[in-house]
Formats: C-alpha cells, structure tokens, sequence
C-alpha cells in the first residue's frame, strides 16, 4: 500500500479548521484502496483558539499517523503582502511539517507529499484525482511530480468567485513572475487530455511552470533526497527584494524552481479539481 503524507499549516483558522479534518477524513476514504494518510499539521501563534481545536484533534485521532505540533514563538501576523518576512515564516511553517514528519516516520516512508490549506472547500470525489494521478496516465504521461487543483476565489465576490484565487503561484511559462487572465481560453484549450465525464470542463489537465492552489501533491523523492522549502528564486528576477544572490517569491514557487533544478519537472495543474477558498 502507498503512503501520503498530508500537510497543513495553520494560523488563525479555527473556524474552517472542523471542515478541513472532515475534507481528510473524507478524502482518506476516497483513496483508502490506493494509499494510506499520515497527516503533520504545524500551528504557531494563533489567537482565535487554533490550538486549542487541534489539541482536541490531536486527543481523538487514534493510531500512529499523525502528529500535530502548536507553539508561540512570537511572529508577527501578515496580510497577504509581499514582505520576507512573511514568506520566510510561511516556508518555515511548511518545513516544520515536514522535519516532524520525518523525525517521527522518516519521510522515506512516503510516496507523495501532499500541502493542503486549511480555509479550503473541495469535493474530495474529485480531488483525490490528485493523490491517484489517473488523468496523466490517461494521458500516456509519466507520474506526476507535481500535481495541484485550480483554485477559485471566495464566493462573498459575486463578480470575482469563478476567477482563479492562486494568482502568485500559478505560472504557465518559465518567464512569468504572476497569473495572466488575458489568454486564459487559448491555455484551457491547450489540455494535455480530454475528458468525457465532465460537462464542466473537459480539457482539465495542464502542463505548468508553478503551482501551489491550496491543494497541491509532491513526487516525495526530492524531499526525501534534502531538498527544503525557501524564498529565494535564484534563477528569475521577480522584481521583488534582492537577497542572497536572488529575488524574493513565493516559497510556492521557489519549490517548483527547485524540484525542476532537480530533473523534477513533470508539473500538472487539473481544473476539474476546483479549489474555493474561503478567506
């Protein structure tokens, strides 16, 4: 049986936090024939009860695969900017998911490694599809080593709820440094497979330089073999902050630099697994 390893950080998120664990405990039986689920959640400096939710979790979930660490250390809480600081803490956050993962497993002991927001609504039905991967196999492609959703903006913007939320981490070409929503058609139409079981969209799977979309799978094997999460783009000036012989970005970002410096380069972003953001 395959392993994945599911990882949340969290913040401030206590009111989304009881359908973020049933989502996993829904998706775990959507899979449950394919892979089995460990689950690292890391928690820092919440003010809205965050920690104290998941204590409770952390008391009821039987078994050895999770583990779920809460701590104050005393960062300073960001809007959604572009600020080092805040993008450090957010690749830090992301590592300590996974550097208690492996000292309590070993992180050799997983086949993917899957990051999902906790303020997000999905359909596990059609998610899991990222897990399993059977549309690039669909496709003749090879597994994938990065495989997200598509990711929509809250429903509370009536103009805005179809267009796409992850606009930072979601590049189609190497030279992009943000989403451009100006050759959105001629892109859906570029799908590496049609499909037959959606009126929705049926040219849902893409080839892509960068994705995160709240909902994102990893090939474990880089992980395994070192690599760690970071902020600095070594290879494209972003036109943000220029530190240590690079440009500020996004940690989301960064890792797919990095997973491709590493010969990983078989990075897919599905439509048909829609992500709502709820904040």
């Amino acid at each position: 049986m395959k392993k994945v390893l599911i990882c949340t950080i969290v913040r401030d998120s206590s009111k989304y936090l009881n359908n973020w664990i049933n989502q996993i405990a829904k998706l775990s039986l959507e899979i449950k024939d394919d892979y089995i689920i460990y689950l690292s959640v890391y928690e820092n400096d919440s003010i809205d009860g965050s920690d104290v939710f998941l204590k409770k979790i952390d008391q009821k979930l039987t078994g050895n695969y999770h583990i779920i660490t809460t701590e104050k250390i005393g960062t300073l809480k960001y809007p959604s900017i572009w600020n080092e600081n805040r993008i450090k803490n957010l690749a830090n956050a992301r590592q300590k998911c996974l550097d208690q993962a492996n000292a309590k497993w070993g992180l050799s002991t997983f086949d993917k490694i899957a990051y999902i927001e906790p303020d997000v609504s999905y359909d596990p039905a059609w998610c899991k599809e990222l897990i399993i991967a059977r549309h690039p196999n669909q496709a003749g492609l090879q597994e994938p080593d990065i495989y997200s959703g598509y990711s929509l903006r809250v429903e509370s913007h009536p103009k805005e709820s179809i267009f796409l939320y992850d606009t930072c981490a979601t590049r189609k070409t190497e030279n992009d440094i943000s989403w451009s929503f100006s050759d959105d058609e001629n892109w859906r139409a570029k799908s590496l497979i049609k499909t037959n079981f959606s009126n929705f969209d049926n040219n849902c799977l893409h080839s892509i330089w960068s994705t995160f979309n709240c909902f994102c799978v990893y090939n474990a094997d880089p992980f395994i073999n070192g690599l760690r999460w970071n902020y600095i783009n070594k290879r494209l000036d972003t036109g943000q902050v220029k530190i240590e012989g690079g440009w500020l970005d996004a940690d989301t970002v960064v890792i797919c630099e990095d997973f491709r410096k590493n010969n990983y380069n078989k990075i897919y972003l599905n439509t048909n697994c829609l992500i709502r953001h709820l904040n």
